[in-house]
């Protein structure tokens, strides 16, 4: 043997043996590697083939018309479009297709090859492999079904209904269509979990929800938008053919008793209606006030339904609440949440002890909004966590500021009562607890009665964190000797409305007096909020009160003394 045969030799076998580990690779994760050769139709298949599609079937596929065959039409189709690009890319081809077994349960395969050319350009050879990829496309499917459809019962998910009904909501307005909405909630499931479990009832959700549908009318659309509640909107539907639907819904799911794996159960529905009218604006407003009847048909006595009757005042109201949140979310987003100040003095001196923190909200033209023109409605639409935050922020960025002064700051009872919201809280302080010293943290009284066990918890980790705790307006919850001693706080604020008029009301003065002695019986120090006259001054100072707050001494502003 001559050098370069040789030489050609120790390729071949490198060649053949690089092959061979490409070979063993792909053959280690279960895919089949396939040569078919263009002159005699011929299907070389090596690697775990049989294990792939059955020793039966891959005794089948020798030939590539045989592998043809189990493809079917439109994979075929689909594979013969990336063949063609790929011969004229000059490049590898990927391709995805149902594969036919012949046991009635199809399995999809992935493709993946490369083509090879004869002299003249025409197709010769291609060398591939083939790949299970069944559980992928089950996924897949599972998710493209769960993006529109609701996984418990199998109608359309809530933002699929929601686009529908905005899609309805749009037609009958552009083209004077008429057009209704109904939610539909099913009553007393909360007892069915405690009964029987969340097992049956979601079954229980299952059969009305098949009922329902079974009900109403070829066009109408069904949904599950909430835990027991379906919503069906109703295309080119008048009054008559809303109360209509609704008294027939009702009709089938009183008419006989459900069958559950715990037994028959019977069930009803209670139904809220709206239509479709120019006084509705959007999808959300639509489910809203659908929502606002239905409430009104469960006061009512359940198994029954309400139609919405959107009176001038409260629609008046809404579109004020709509605005005012607005502003509220666009107040936040720019950072036109401001911090007033109102200062609380010692009451022997008259000089200023510490500043309450109280949010105003900047307009974009420069006004400035009190809480009072906000807060009530960022209660109403669960936006007050989102303010309470930022007041968290900005006093944080106050003190850092301003060394040396101290910032009181209330935390609303909506915010209170949000258990991960104060963890979250408590989080924050957790980090800025080199300036907790000078921070006063302020819950009212009926907030902190709600859950004494958890507010005492609470308080006690702010104490623990350096921060100082007061109960606001307190007298108005009448906390006890016992919860006054649980709640171990430093600072108890005497709410203003009994300080008001405390010269002229007997009984006011005797309430305050109490109130100052039930809180130095635990060593705790007293603010009077709302002080206005120099006779409720003395009057307060007599009874030992330590902090005074109101406009004698004035009002929250957006200035900072301490600072210039």
């Amino acid at each position: 043997m001559s050098l370069a045969q040789s030489v050609k030799t120790v390729a071949a076998l490198a060649e053949r043996s690089e092959l061979e580990r490409i070979k063993v690779a792909i053959e280690s994760v279960g895919d089949a590697v396939y040569d078919w050769t263009s002159a005699n139709d011929e299907l070389v298949w090596s690697g775990p083939i049989d294990n792939l599609m059955g020793p039966d079937v891959a005794a089948k596929l020798k030939m590539g018309r045989d592998f043809l065959k189990g493809i079917g039409d439109e994979g075929r189709a689909a594979r013969e479009r990336e063949l063609r690009r790929a011969i004229l890319a000059r490049t590898g081809f990927t391709a995805e297709y149902k594969f036919d077994l012949g046991n009635g349960e199809p399995m999809w395969l992935e493709e993946r090859g490369t083509c090879f050319m004869d002299d003249t350009g025409a197709l010769a050879r291609i060398v591939g492999v083939v790949r299970d990829v069944t559980e992928r496309k089950k996924r897949e499917a599972r998710l493209t079904f769960l993006a529109t459809y609701d996984e418990l019962t199998g109608h359309l998910n809530r933002s699929r209904l929601c686009a529908a009904l905005s899609e309805a909501l749009t037609q009958a307005q552009r083209h004077q269509r008429q057009g209704a909405y109904v939610v539909i909630g099913i009553d007393g499931l909360a007892l069915i979990n405690e009964s029987h479990g969340y097992d049956i009832a979601d079954e229980l959700i299952q059969m009305v929800g098949e009922r329902i549908s079974y009900a109403l009318r070829k066009h109408d659309l069904m949904g599950r938008v909430a835990g027991n509640k379906f919503g069906v909107v109703l295309p080119n539907a008048a009054r008559d053919d809303m109360e209509l639907v609704a008294s027939r819904l009702l009709e089938a799911v009183r008419a006989e008793p459900f069958q559950t794996s715990a037994g028959k159960t019977i069930a009803t529905i209670s139904i809220g209606c709206v239509e479709l009218d120019s006084g509705v604006k959007s999808s959300q407003e639509a489910m809203s006030r659908a929502e606002e009847a239905l409430d009104s048909a469960k006061r009512n006595g359940r198994d029954c339904y309400v139609v919405h009757h959107a009176s001038p005042a409260k629609v008046s109201w809404r579109r004020r609440n709509r605005a005012v949140a607005d502003s509220i979310v666009s107040a936040l987003a720019e950072n036109r949440m401001k911090l007033a100040f109102q200062p609380i003095v010692h009451t022997d001196s008259a000089k200023t002890a510490m500043y309450e923190c109280l949010i105003r909200m900047e307009k974009p033209g420069g006004e400035i909004a009190s809480a009072g023109e906000f807060i009530p409605v960022a209660e109403q639409l669960g936006l007050v966590r989102l303010i309470d935050q930022r007041v968290q922020e900005l006093v944080i960025a106050e003190a850092r500021r301003s060394p040396g002064v101290t910032f009181t700051f209330n935390v609303s009872g909506y915010t209170a009562s949000d258990t991960p919201w104060m963890r979250k809280f408590l989080e924050v302080m957790e980090e800025n607890q080199d300036i907790a010293k000078q921070l006063v943290v302020e819950l009212t009284e009926t907030v902190a009665l709600r859950d004494v066990d958890e507010s005492v918890s609470f308080l006690k980790a702010l104490r623990g964190l350096g921060c100082r705790v007061a109960i606001d307006d307190f007298g108005a919850g009448y906390t006890s000797f016992r919860n006054l001693q649980a709640l171990d706080v430093d600072i108890v604020k005497i709410d203003g409305a009994f300080v008001r008029d405390l010269a002229s009301s007997a009984d006011n003065r005797m309430f305050v007096k109490t109130l100052v002695e039930l809180a130095k019986n635990f060593g705790v120090e007293v603010i009077a909020e709302w002080v206005e006259t120099d006779a409720e001054v003395k009057i307060l100072k007599e009874y030992g009160v330590e902090y005074l707050q109101g406009f004698l001494y004035g009002a929250g502003k957006m200035e900072t003394p301490w600072r210039s």
